[in-house]
């Protein structure tokens, strides 16, 4: 089976995992303080981690060899579930979707530069359309960013830089175990945050907040599994595209859940962003056959592949 295959499989696992979060971030509501539901979230997902872990490896299960780039992935990781939480709590599950998955358009933009990936024209179109549905979506007709918004946005960003991390780490690394050093790390940094700043924290007030925490730990442990290994098998572009199947998803489960309607302008959006998304994975699975034809054709046709690419 094509490694690629296998990273989008795991992909569509993460994307239900990560429905679930935002569901039971939003059922949470602003109440709670943030720092709160991260700290139930990092501390409560490193039981099942750590025993998938040793169970896959036994006592290697926190060997890691780059260390240095294992610390970048816990603190950008960290930055994008907190922006990630932040943009849910305030704005529209399906706007805060929309914008959030928009990091693919960055994963493109950094593929070269930080990869080797190359990108050509039709994807670096893709790209500028896909922007423009992020403005439309998030500031249309030059309306000043609600913080959500920036939230989702920034999120998006880090997002990218950790697509592009957890790809580099997935050559050399076990996803179980760059799991379980994310979530430890993440764990430790609430905790830090909690000692600085007590005022973070609030005990659960009753059995129905307690559930949702729990909730939350374990699907964040699963998600980390489904999502790690994504990138292991799949290239940046392709696994952060498919990640695109949340937005009108989540729309709809906005809609149902928590009467959450999204206007004119953020559909609009929220479409110009998709089509670009899928243009990409589209253009991914193109040159994916087309490098097999060259495998067979010879280098007259990697010439031309990578001049249209």
């Amino acid at each position: 089976m094509p490694p690629n295959l296998i990273g989008a499989g795991l992909t569509l696992i993460t994307v239900a995992f990560g429905l679930c979060t935002g569901i039971l971030v939003k059922l949470l509501g602003d109440s709670m303080p943030l720092l709160t539901v991260l700290f139930f979230r990092f501390w409560l997902s490193l039981p099942l981690l750590f025993l998938g872990t040793w169970i896959l490896r036994g006592p290697d299960m926190l060997n890691i060899t780059a260390r240095k780039r294992m610390l970048v992935r816990i603190i950008i990781g960290f930055t994008t579930m907190f922006c990630w939480f932040s943009a849910v709590r305030v704005i529209p599950l399906g706007e805060a979707t929309a914008l959030f998955n928009s990091s693919i358009l960055f994963v493109t933009i950094l593929s070269p530069l930080m990869l080797g990936e190359k990108v050509g024209p039709y994807r670096l179109g893709a790209v500028l359309a896909g922007l423009a549905g992020v403005w439309m979506i998030a500031a249309p007709g030059g309306v000043a960013w609600q913080m959500g918004n920036l939230y989702a946005l920034t999120g998006a960003v880090t997002g990218a830089f950790l697509s592009v991390t957890l790809r580099r780490l997935g050559k050399s690394e076990s996803p179980a175990s760059v799991a379980c050093w994310y979530n430890f790390g993440g764990a430790l940094i609430v905790l830090a945050a909690l000692m600085v700043m007590p005022q973070g924290w609030a005990t659960p007030a009753d059995t129905r907040e307690w559930l949702l925490l729990i909730g939350l730990g374990i699907v964040g442990s699963l998600l980390q599994f489904t999502h790690t290994a994504s990138y292991r098998y799949g290239e940046a572009v392709i696994v952060a595209s498919l990640r695109h199947m949340q937005m009108p998803i989540a729309a709809l489960v906005g809609w149902l859940a928590f009467s959450e309607t999204l206007e004119g302008h953020e559909l609009a959006g929220g479409a110009l962003v998709l089509a670009a998304s899928w243009f990409i994975i589209w253009r991914e699975f193109q040159l994916y056959r087309q490098r097999r034809l060259q495998k067979q054709a010879g280098p007259a046709m990697s010439m031309r592949q990578d001049s249209e690419n």
